[in-house]
């Protein structure tokens, strides 16, 4: 079974966290629109539920389970509540304030892969952190200042230094 190994479907899901990550920089450059941006976040965010839906389903991380998908369910009610406020034109402040919500969380899930020997993923989620509460000064405290862009570009870079990359690696069982 494809599934057998957690890392296949944690890749193909980091992978996809990798590319709206960078689309959403690309989005912040002014290269694309908020809501072709928007329309982006809901599928990938989609893909995202049904990959946790699948997991939980038939136990596809071990034992592991419960703070990764918890992780994996943080990104996605991130991305599906930025597409939706993308595409309705909705104030960002409630999602501003998740973000905070969801910075606050990433040390306890840092120190959950550290324990366990992962300092990759504790690394990665230090920075997905650290991004986690830019998005928060921006969206919910109007910090728009930091919305430059050195901020879209690092977006982009964090898509595919904690996404895209690592999501290869583990589909090609180099991780």
């Amino acid at each position: 079974m494809i599934f057998s190994n957690p890392n296949i479907i944690i890749g193909l899901i980091l992978w996809f966290v990798g590319f709206i990550f960078i689309l959403n920089g690309i989005n912040m450059l002014g290269k694309i629109s908020a809501k072709e941006c928007g329309i982006w976040n809901i599928a990938i965010s989609s893909f995202m539920f049904f990959c946790i839906i699948l997991s939980m389903t038939f136990q596809l991380f071990g034992e592991a389970t419960w703070v990764t998908v918890g992780g994996i369910t943080l990104f996605a009610f991130t991305y599906f509540m930025i597409g939706v406020n993308n595409v309705t034109g909705m104030d960002a402040r409630g999602v501003g304030y998740y973000c905070l919500l969801v910075a606050l969380m990433t040390p306890l899930i840092s120190e959950s892969a550290f324990s366990t020997g992962d300092w990759r993923f504790g690394i990665i989620w230090l920075i997905w952190g650290a991004a986690w509460f830019i998005f928060f000064l921006i969206m919910a405290l109007g910090k728009t200042r930091l919305a430059g862009p050195l901020l879209g570009w690092s977006v982009v870079a964090i898509g595919a230094v904690t996404g895209v990359a690592p999501g290869y690696m583990m589909l090609r069982g180099w991780w």
